[in-house]
C-alpha cells in the first residue's frame, strides 16, 4: 500500500485478522509496525493511514461458525 489514507468497508458478521509484513501504518488509532498483528470485529468500516509504504496481509473469517473450533474440541 502506498502512503495515504484509505477507508475499507467491512462486514459485521466477519472477523478480520491483519498482519503487517512490512512498513508502518495505523488502523483504528493503533500503530502497526513490521510483524504487528491485529484482530478486528463488529465494525462497519476502518480507516487505514499508511505512514510509509506497507505490505499488509489479512484474513477474513466468519465470526460465528456451526462447528467447534480446534481448541474447543480438546
Amino acid at each position: 500500500m502506498n502512503k495515504g489514507t484509505y477507508i475499507e468497508k467491512l462486514e459485521k458478521d466477519y472477523t478480520y485478522s491483519y498482519y503487517l509484513l512490512d512498513g508502518e501504518l495505523t488502523i483504528e488509532d493503533k500503530l502497526l509496525k513490521k510483524d504487528s498483528f491485529l484482530v478486528l470485529e463488529d465494525l462497519d468500516y476502518i480507516e487505514i493511514i499508511v505512514n510509509e509504504k506497507s505490505e499488509l496481509f489479512f484474513v477474513k473469517s466468519p465470526s460465528k461458525i456451526g462447528y467447534k473450533r480446534f481448541l474447543q474440541r480438546y
